[in-house]
């Protein structure tokens, strides 16, 4: 179920799922949380699947008008994330199809 939490001054959608050890799932460049579905599927609810769509990407918002993000603002919405799910640590996983996929 899709809910959403305040990032660095935009709301951004939230798919949690699951029990265990939190996993953050970060998606690449022209894609968006469901990037994820295969993988949060084939856990089977084994960890506590954190995946959110990027501000500008999917059904998260973006600033107006919205030309770029840095990586200060990319690190603190995934703070904003975590916070939001109550996750103090756990494991983070991301996807660049320029480096090969999953990393």
């Amino acid at each position: 179920m899709t809910e959403f939490v305040e990032g660095a001054g935009v709301a951004l959608a939230l798919d949690a799922r699951g029990a265990g050890t939190p996993l953050l799932l970060v998606h690449d460049l022209a894609a968006d949380s469901s990037a994820w579905a295969e993988l949060v599927a084939a856990l089977g609810g084994s960890a506590r699947t954190l995946a959110y769509d990027r501000r500008g990407y999917g059904a998260s918002g973006a600033p107006e008008p919205y030309e770029r993000t840095t990586v200060q603002e990319q690190a603190e919405d995934a703070r904003a994330v975590l916070a939001a799910a109550g996750v103090g640590g756990g494991a983070a996983g991301g996807d660049d199809a320029a480096a090969g996929g999953a990393v």
